[in-house]
């Protein structure tokens, strides 16, 4: 019973910790994107200019709503590879 319990306390730190990071760049990158963005929009002229604004903007938003929610990218990752695990053994 104490080996799961510190099994399932270690598991949760690094999955806290991975969280947290992950959380810590993808805003960074995020609000790198968004302003690389209205930096180029006003070196570039008219419709173009709007076009790569809205590109990096939405970039930018989805980074950051990952980065915030950084547990759906986490399982995401973690079912992606019990899946292929899955796959292999049927193999």
């Amino acid at each position: 019973m104490g080996v799961w319990l510190a099994v399932g306390t270690t598991i949760g730190a690094i999955v806290g910790a991975l969280s947290n990071s992950l959380e810590k760049v993808a805003n960074g990158l995020g609000n790198d994107l968004k302003t690389l963005g209205k930096k180029l929009a006003d070196l570039l002229p008219g419709l173009l200019g709007a076009v790569v604004t809205f590109v990096f903007r939405t970039a930018g938003q989805v980074i950051s709503f990952l980065g915030k929610h950084a547990w759906l990218l986490i399982l995401a990752v973690a079912a992606f590879l019990f899946e292929r695990l899955m796959k292999k053994k049927r193999d």
